[in-house]
């Protein structure tokens, strides 16, 4: 081999290699493009799918929130009707009983249940068993005086006991 065919060959290698760099080149260039074109969709999809997302979430936050109100309400009517159930709190029905009898029947009740319990507490549960509420606490506290005074509750301190409770046909002894 001579110089000139060594020449021709190097010159045939530089151009294929700068051929084939300019062939990579613009294979890059297209790629990028396309590249571009698939993040700038993908972009746009996500942005639509985020507000989608979004708005969900907002229809979903307010349909908690109906429940949530819903359950608690349910859940307040439980819990008054397991405290009128567990007080055993007669019906309002019984004509035998005046206003007053009523309340110390229902006074009597709950310190069956307790057996002692605070002024406040005993207020507190006959206020919040009433439906319409139909006592002040007023009359609760003038109910728990007058049945300390016939003696048939006993307090020490702040705390109401019942003492012996017979009934007869009238619900109260006098």
């Amino acid at each position: 081999m001579n110089g000139e065919e060594i020449m021709n060959t190097m010159d045939i290698v530089a151009f294929i290699a700068s051929l084939t760099s300019i062939i990579l080149a613009i294979l890059a260039i297209i790629l990028s493009i396309v590249f571009y074109k698939w993040s700038d969709n993908s972009n746009k999809d996500i942005q639509k799918v985020a507000q989608a997302i979004d708005g969900n979430t907002k229809k979903i936050e307010n349909l908690f929130d109906k429940l949530y109100t819903d359950t608690f309400g349910l859940m307040k009517s439980n819990v008054e009707a397991m405290q009128n159930r567990f007080y055993n709190v007669p019906s309002s029905g019984d004509s035998s009983l005046d206003r007053k009898e009523y309340l110390e029947e229902i006074i009597f009740s709950i310190l069956q249940k307790n057996k002692k319990e605070s002024r406040d507490k005993l207020v507190n549960i006959i206020l919040s068993t009433q439906k319409e509420k139909e006592y002040k606490e007023s009359e609760i506290l003038a109910a728990l005086e007058s049945l300390e005074q016939r003696d048939k509750l006993s307090k020490t301190q702040n705390d109401y006991i019942l003492k012996s409770y017979t009934s007869n046909e009238g619900g109260s002894e006098e």
